[in-house]
């Protein structure tokens, strides 16, 4: 890291990270599969850093773990991470059975 201060998000960043979170929705990815701009255990997490963004996998117990390609721009951040948790099919049961219990409340 450099030490640059981080700059606060700019409208197009904001835009970018909203259409991240409303694509991730419509997909059924579940909250607790990600985190955006601030850590989450045991989930893959985008987060600004000086010279750009990247995608970390947050162990619950050892923090952020490998060492993430920075992504100058986050729109090519929030794509990656967008077909990282698409592709996986780990979570496949897990959001099937939110979708039915968000569609079909008891």
């Amino acid at each position: 890291m450099t030490g640059q201060p981080i700059q606060p998000l700019s409208p197009v960043e904001q835009h970018v990270l909203d259409q991240l979170r409303e694509r991730l929705a419509f997909h059924g990815v579940l909250p607790v599969e990600y985190g955006i701009l601030e850590p989450k255990p045991d989930a893959l997490v985008l987060e600004r850093v000086p010279g750009g963004w990247h995608i970390q996998f947050w162990d619950a117990n050892r923090g952020p773990s490998g060492h993430p390609t920075v992504f100058p721009r986050v729109l090519d951040a929030a794509q990656i991470l967008l077909a990282m948790l698409l592709w996986g099919t780990d979570m496949d049961d897990a959001r099937a059975r939110h979708r039915a219990g968000r569609d079909n409340p008891a």
